[in-house]
């Protein structure tokens, strides 16, 4: 099927292709940082202070919603992509990701109703975000021929390595001007990307129209994910006389369940038939090298973006005396 594809596909489409899944993984990783740097900026307009529990589970969940919500869903859209049409999905994570951005930029109240408000945003601007990241890479692998596929798939990789970079940059800068074009500044180039996906790769054939959805393992890796999250953040907050919350009981609970609860979902996906991740491939020495490699680097990336931005703006500097502001 996929040679059928690529070999139908002109060159001028290739490349049209190449730049929309480009532009996708690039304003997808944009936003995964940009609001990192930006987060004193955003907290100040809408009048929430992190020194409250209030402003610092929502200046957190700001921050994780957009990649929780991509870990947790590019699996299951991945799925979703192979019935319905990789493009199709992709066009409309598109539109979801645009329309979000515009939401968070216009966010209107105050204090901790704007900010529950900005949370659901980041909600669904993460699940625009995965829609379009999780196509990217396999609408290269249906237009172009196996010899080109590594050249095309490196230059998207390109890009979301410097998408990561360049959110910083930009959410550094126009955070100075207005908090609210941190988000806004999407909505043009969006706007943009919209109308290429819908020229380019809306109308790509669509996959396995019989293929089924794994709900058990998309239950549990969300609710896994989440668990883990909520105590690692709830480890960053203070707990008797420390300064972080790692003697709270409560942590090792949640991050306990969570684990557990990742590693049933390892069992459960080898018993089923059509499994949303397919534990036999670990089975592939080669595979499970590059998988854990890549887990390594992202858990590099991951520290130096959102850990040491947050423990630096919000932990460590304030408490020597450095205003978070």
């Amino acid at each position: 099927m996929q040679r059928e594809l690529w070999a139908s596909i002109s060159e001028g489409q290739r490349r049209a292709v190449l730049i929309n899944a480009f532009l996708g993984a690039l304003l997808g990783s944009i936003n995964v940082s940009s609001v990192v740097i930006a987060l004193p900026a955003i907290l100040r307009g809408i009048g929430l202070s992190i020194n409250t529990a209030i402003g610092f589970m929502i200046m957190a969940w700001i921050m994780f919603a957009y990649p929780l919500i991509m870990a947790v869903s590019v699996a299951l859209i991945g799925r979703i992509s192979d019935m319905y049409g990789r493009g199709r999905v992709f066009t409309i994570g598109d539109i979801v990701f645009t329309l979000s951005s515009l939401l968070l930029g216009l966010t209107p109240g105050y204090g901790a109703i704007a900010g529950l408000q900005m949370v659901v945003y980041r909600f669904v601007q993460g699940l625009g975000g995965a829609m379009m990241f999780s196509n990217s890479a396999a609408i290269i692998t249906d237009v172009f021929p196996p010899e080109r596929r590594g050249v095309a798939q490196g230059i998207v990789g390109i890009s979301f390595s410097a998408g990561s970079v360049l959110g910083l940059v930009i959410g550094g800068l126009l955070a100075t001007i207005n908090w609210r074009w941190v988000f806004l500044f999407n909505v043009p180039i969006g706007v943009i990307s919209v109308i290429w996906a819908y020229r380019s790769v809306y109308r790509l054939p669509a996959g396995f129209a019989r293929a089924r959805i794994d709900w058990a393992g998309a239950t549990l890796l969300t609710a896994s994910l989440v668990l883990l999250l909520m105590g690692l953040m709830l480890s960053m907050m203070p707990y008797g006389g420390s300064s972080l919350g790692w003697g709270d009981p409560m942590v090792w609970i949640l991050l306990g369940a969570g684990g557990a609860l990742f590693a049933l979902l390892f069992v459960i996906e080898s018993r089923i038939d059509e499994p949303m991740l397919r534990v036999r491939l670990f089975r592939i020495r080669q595979f499970t090298y590059g998988v854990v490699s890549s887990l390594f680097l992202f858990l590099a990336q991951g520290a130096n973006v959102f850990v040491l931005s947050l423990l630096l703006q919000a932990i460590y500097l304030p408490l020597h005396g450095i205003p978070y502001a």
